[in-house]
Formats: C-alpha cells, structure tokens, sequence
C-alpha cells in the first residue's frame, strides 16, 4: 500500500483517549520520580539505645525518616512513652508531638516564626497556649539536631530552645564542645566528641549533661545527666545498636 504525503492521518475517538490515558501515566511516574529525587539525603535510619537510672531501665528505638523538606525523628520507649519531632529545611525543629500514657499526656507544639503553640492534653486537661520565644533555633531532639554543630567543633556555645515535655514549656539551652573523648560505649572503647548541654547563661553553673559524638560520623553515642535533686541516680544512654 503505498501512501499519500500530503494525506493526513486522523486518529479515531479510541485512540485520541488512549494516547491521553499513556501521556498522563507517563507525567505521574514522572512526577513521582521528581519527588524522590527532591527528597534529602537522609537514609532511613534506625538505632536502638539503653537508658538507665538506678536499677530501672528503658529501651529507647530511634527511627529517622525523611521528608520533602526535612525530616522526621521518632522515638518509641519501651515505658509507652512516645515522641514524634518534625525538622524542616534548616535542620531545626518545627514541630513536636508527645504522647505518655503514665503522665496522661499527648499534646503537640508548632513553630510559626517566633511563637509556640501548644495543643492537646497535659497532666489530663486539655491546654491551648502559645509561648513567645526569641530568634534562636528549635532543636528539641539534641541527640540528632546538634550534629552539625559538633563535627565543625566552634569555640562558642550554641544557643537554641528545647521543649520540656512534662511542663509543654520551652527553655534556652547552651551546647559548648569540649573536644576529643574515648568512651566506653556499651563495653566498646570508642572515638568521640564531647558536649556539655546546659541552660542557657549564669542558670549553667547549677545544671548540665554530657553528650558523645562519634568523631567518624557524627552519631549520638551517649549520654550522662543526673534527672533530678541531689543524691539522685546517674542516668546514662548509650547506644547499643544501629541500622
């Protein structure tokens, strides 16, 4: 059959409707592909760690997930407590959510330019309130938020806000390297950097914590404070494994 140049083909109504049909599916898979490529770099993660105080132990498992613009951390506690913090661009926190079945707790709080709001149920009433806080970033997980800040190791403390989840209060808190530390991590002698966490100014000299970095990577090891008055037990986290 030998074919006209100058005829056009027409498609019948069938076909018209199916080349639309594979031109939208081609435009979906191409979208989605789009979105995965926007996605960060962050691996999906998941670490398990001991806490101790005393005689009473908890198991902590830490999930980190990403998103679009950020990513999430999530950390189930064998005790049933639960804590669910969002992070945005900029690594610091936008929003977080806790859930203690023990303390009849399960409220979130949210981060639009300097205001916090809280909403849900503290102590077993329901509280709605904002808070004003000042320019300095939110990092309620210190265990990941504070990474960065570790590994360049500047000479000036880090100041930023963290979330109180028993009192659904923010508090100024400081990070101040203290440089390099071998510590045992779960019976393993380990490379780290060491941080002090403490409030923020002169409120620094009556409370701190001890947090270790591994120095390969970055990774929250460890962790000493004492959780309450004096003569109170030594708590201690550490990282026990890591997927």
């Amino acid at each position: 059959m030998h074919t006209n140049p100058d005829q056009v083909a027409v498609l019948s109504p069938h076909a018209v409707a199916y080349t639309f049909y594979i031109m939208r599916r081609m435009i979906a898979l191409l979208a989605s592909v789009l979105s995965l490529v926007s996605l960060p770099l962050i691996a999906q993660t998941m670490n398990t760690y001991r806490d101790r105080t005393g005689t009473a132990e908890v198991v902590i498992r830490m999930e980190q997930d990403p998103l679009p613009h950020g990513f999430l951390v999530r950390s189930f506690l064998s005790d049933g407590d639960f804590h669910e913090v969002e992070y945005g661009a900029a690594d610091t926190t936008v929003r977080y959510r806790v859930v203690s079945p023990a303390r009849n707790l399960d409220y979130s709080a949210r981060r639009e330019g300097n205001l916090l709001s809280f909403e849900g149920v503290l102590s077993g009433k329901q509280i709605s309130r904002t808070q004003q806080i000042d320019d300095s970033p939110w990092f309620e997980t210190i265990e990941v938020s504070i990474r960065a800040f570790v590994l360049a190791a500047p000479r000036s403390p880090k100041v930023f806000w963290i979330v109180q989840p028993w009192e659904a209060k923010a508090h100024l808190m400081q990070a101040s390297n203290e440089g390099a530390d071998t510590v045992s991590v779960n019976d393993v002698q380990t490379e780290t950097l060491r941080v002090r966490v403490s409030a923020a100014g002169l409120l620094s000299l009556f409370w701190s914590s001890l947090y270790w970095y591994r120095s390969s990577d970055g990774s929250f090891v460890k962790y000493e404070a004492v959780r309450g008055p004096p003569g109170f037990p030594l708590t201690t986290v550490e990282l026990v494994s890591e997927n």
